[in-house]
């Protein structure tokens, strides 16, 4: 026989569980603190780009501040008062930064960057490590538009790390007939993919549109580096292909690792949160640095003409 008053306890069960309750939860006050960002290169001009945070509900712009005393401090001696400067954004509607043309930035110094005004004063520390010059790039055809690279230099001692990306500026060449040739011009940035497995990273752009390849010196430490990469620059081309070898900072290292584990993981909803990593005293933000080193490589595939 059917047991009546089991049924009617799963149907008060099933009842109870399909109310709607409602829970209102307090959302703390927000307490607006700076975000400073920067990136000190030297041979670069200085600019400290100045925001604050938001609340979880506020709208999802960041305007800058502008009114706040920002300065750089040299070696703890020479102090260099920045200024804020409008200029337009490629991408955004409006951008600024505070900036100096007082201050020359050099490898090995080490600078103190000063923000102070409506929220509570905040501060950072770095030192712009030593430039390290490229001993050698090759560059091989494999098969169709794909290359390698081959990149040399010399690990200083110390703890190194290192963002290396590449660009090329030259003509793409087409052949329309024996006596019909067209070369337009063609410039871009290159993606970089490591063959070696210690330097390959999901997440990772490989280009300079974003961080490029991130490196650190464990297994080369004291040593010649010699690093080789996969690439694709464009069929028929004569360009000049220019690699760029960036010694930075730890911190530098630190933050756009984090920020490209963080974009990757974005879309997952199981994955873990990342915090990106800070340096900045007192607030957010990152204070990056480093120095950079060039080598300008001449390349033409096999059968591309000039004109």
């Amino acid at each position: 026989m059917v047991n009546f008053k089991t049924i009617i306890v799963l149907i008060l069960l099933i009842g109870f569980s399909s109310c709607e309750r409602y829970l209102e939860v307090e959302m703390p006050n927000h307490s607006p603190r700076f975000v400073v960002n920067a990136d000190l290169v030297p041979g670069t001009p200085v600019m400290v780009f100045v925001s604050q945070t938001r609340g979880i509900l506020e709208e999802s712009d960041f305007p800058p501040v502008r009114d706040a005393n920002v300065e750089i401090i040299e070696e703890g001696q020479q102090a260099y008062p920045l200024v804020f400067q409008d200029f337009e954004g490629k991408f955004f509607h409006r951008l600024g930064g505070y900036g100096t043309q007082e201050l020359e930035l050099q490898a090995g110094k080490t600078y103190h960057v000063n923000v102070d005004g409506r929220f509570e004063s905040i501060s950072t520390t770095v030192t712009i490590p030593q430039k390290v010059p490229i001993k050698s790039v090759e560059i091989r055809e494999t098969s169709g538009d794909l290359v390698e690279l081959i990149l040399k230099f010399d690990d200083p001692q110390e703890i190194n790390f290192y963002e290396i990306s590449a660009h090329f500026d030259g003509f793409q060449i087409y052949q329309y007939s024996p006596d019909h040739i067209d070369s337009v011009p063609h410039s871009g940035a290159v993606r970089l993919e490591p063959l070696s497995p210690a330097y390959q990273r999901d997440f990772q752009v490989g280009s300079t549109y974003d961080s490029g390849v991130l490196i650190d010196d464990q297994l080369f430490n004291g040593n010649e580096a010699t690093i080789e990469f996969s690439a694709r620059l464009p069929f028929r081309s004569v360009i000049d292909l220019t690699v760029v070898l960036k010694n930075v900072t730890e911190d530098y290292y630190q933050y756009e690792v984090t920020r490209g584990l963080q974009r990757h993981t974005s879309n997952d909803p199981l994955a873990q949160p990342v915090a990106i990593h800070n340096n900045v005293e007192g607030g957010r933000g990152i204070i990056k640095a480093g120095v950079v080193s060039e080598e300008k490589v001449p390349f033409a595939f096999s059968g591309a003409q000039g004109n």
